[in-house]
């Protein structure tokens, strides 16, 4: 029903941001990941939202990335996983290394999920390796094939949110650089990404 909502962060803490729009404050659940790339309140800012209805509540979701929201959906389509459940899981693990979780067959790093024990995680892998699309698949395939340590690119994002940028900003930037130079160093791909033009 609702697909995204862009106004002012008049409110953020862990679990919860509430952004004003035309007039009307919309609490939303967010996820520590998503939390992590709020703005400072009483900057604008843009959610995708999920509305979850059941008889006693709505409950409105927000999610920074697109890609977070999906696999959200992906989660809350599973049997007995529910949306709390599923953002649980979503603020303990990113959305490039749960992919890369499924398609390795990483039981033991499903297990250590917040609420997935060893039957979960085994009806986690064998469902959702079909909810996942060959092509999201193969893309991490390309990820793990360059090579590039995840560790990097976890260094170049601390360096540029200190510099001021947010990590969204700056994330896909980051990642086509590295993904297009295997072998770049941390300090080249930093001051290729501070002269880019196309920061997103």
């Amino acid at each position: 029903m609702y697909y995204s909502i862009r106004g002012i962060l008049i409110k953020k803490e862990a679990g919860l941001a509430v952004i004003e729009a035309n007039g009307l404050a919309f609490q939303l659940t967010i996820s520590d990941t998503t939390y992590t790339t709020l703005p400072i309140r009483g900057n604008e800012c843009k959610l995708f939202t999920y509305l979850h209805v059941r008889e006693d509540i709505m409950q409105l979701f927000g999610f920074n990335e697109g890609d977070e929201k999906e696999l959200f959906l992906k989660l809350i389509s599973l049997s007995g996983i529910g949306p709390k459940n599923a953002m649980n899981i979503l603020s303990a693990i990113s959305v490039y290394e749960f992919k890369k979780t499924i398609l390795n067959g990483d039981i033991n790093r499903l297990k250590s999920l917040p609420g997935i024990g060893p039957k979960t995680a085994k009806r986690l892998l064998l469902e959702l390796k079909d909810k996942i699309s060959d092509e999201e698949l193969s893309g991490v395939i390309s990820g793990n094939s360059l090579g590039v340590p995840d560790r990097q690119t976890a260094d170049i994002l601390a360096a540029l949110e200190s510099l001021g940028y947010r990590k969204s900003e700056v994330q896909r930037t980051t990642e086509k650089i590295l993904s297009e130079n295997p072998g770049i160093s941390t300090e080249d791909c930093i001051r290729r990404i501070l002269k880019s033009k196309n920061i997103n």
